[in-house]
């Protein structure tokens, strides 16, 4: 799909278009910009479910709960790249799907680490041909993003 951020492509078929949202969720979730978070956003249905099992077990849902908290994960991190290893489909209909992958990370104090996660991301067809996020699970261990954050003073983007 022309976006080296996901190699773990299955043989399974899933549909173009998740293919291409899937690209597009991460193409933006590794860009610092109001307008990434607000394209962000967009990928979702509004009552979509995002849920982040780590830290304090975020669960949000809503585009303006979506945005705030893109920009809040921005507050300590100068720099993402996401990449996925795996993609597993668990439908026939190749919408609902889980993802092994990493994320390499550069605090705003220079600290860099990588992390891993799992996720579950399902799909929904809200118009013909028209797929939009339904359900989001993130998988990380917090443990690596806290000690990055206590090995030097962070200095939290205004």
């Amino acid at each position: 799909m022309g976006d080296d951020r996901i190699q773990g492509w299955p043989e399974f078929h899933i549909p173009t278009e998740v293919k291409l949202i899937l690209s597009d969720f991460f193409r933006l979730l590794d860009t610092e910009s109001d307008v990434a978070h607000e394209q962000w956003s967009d990928l979702f249905t509004e009552d979509a479910p995002f849920i982040i099992d780590a830290r304090d077990n975020l669960n949000i849902s809503g585009k303006a709960a979506l945005i705030a908290e893109r920009k809040k994960s921005w507050r300590l991190v100068k720099n993402r790249d996401h990449s996925v290893s795996r993609i597993y489909v668990r439908n026939r209909a190749g919408t609902d799907l889980m993802l092994y992958g990493s994320n390499d990370l550069i605090m705003r104090n220079g600290v860099a680490f990588t992390q891993e996660f799992s996720q579950i991301i399902t799909f929904t067809e809200v118009k013909q041909g028209i797929f939009k996020i339904q359900y989001f699970k993130s998988i990380i261990d917090s443990r690596p993003i806290i000690e990055a954050a206590k090995a030097k003073s962070i200095e939290p983007k205004q």
